[in-house]
């Protein structure tokens, strides 16, 4: 919204959501079979046992027969879905105050950075040039593709023990080079 205003929207939440389901699926089993303590068969329960999954269908279903929602219900939703992002930042706070004392290997963090903020999105370029798409849709996937890690990672690298340490490092280096490389990147595309 801020480089493209109320149009980008139209094809930034379908991207967002599609990005979201992603994560929901591959990366929580990413993340549990990364975490050593299982097999696939553990992974995919996993998945199965993350609420979110199933809430997408009754979601997908009231949007399509355009059921209205009560109100009340609504408000008890919206009320919750605020303390989402301020408990993730809190959690993603507690877990790099234990990074700062732990040996990182920056060298890591810095490869993973370049490949997030300049390698994804110079893909994301490549593939936008193979397909016949409008320039604002090829813009703004572009820029999705280079923003910084999510934060929901760290959640579920806790959650599954998958070097939490180093995914909220990730976080965190993406986070800040962001300021940079996304003003690089919305000069070069505007």
């Amino acid at each position: 919204m801020f480089a493209y205003g109320n149009r980008a929207m139209q094809y930034a939440m379908p991207i967002m959501v599609i990005h979201t389901l992603f994560m929901s699926f591959v990366g929580i089993y990413i993340a549990a079979s990364g975490s050593g303590k299982g097999g696939i068969k553990d992974a995919l329960a996993s998945v199965l046992r993350q609420p979110m999954n199933y809430a997408i269908i009754p979601g997908i279903l009231c949007n399509q027969l355009t059921w209205e929602i009560p109100s009340n219900l609504m408000k008890w939703v919206n009320m919750i879905s605020k303390t989402a992002i301020p408990i993730i930042m809190l959690t993603l706070g507690m877990q790099l105050y234990e990074v700062i004392g732990k040996k990182i290997n920056w060298s890591e963090i810095a490869f993973a950075s370049v490949v997030k903020l300049l390698v994804a999105p110079l893909i994301a370029w490549v593939l936008c040039g193979l397909f016949p798409i409008s320039p604002l849709l090829k813009s703004i996937v572009i820029i999705m593709t280079a923003m910084p890690s999510a934060a929901n990672t760290t959640i579920y690298a806790i959650q599954y023990g998958s070097d939490p340490q180093y995914v909220s490092a990730c976080t965190f280096a993406t986070t800040i080079l962001s300021f940079l490389s996304l003003t690089l990147l919305l000069n070069i595309l505007i």
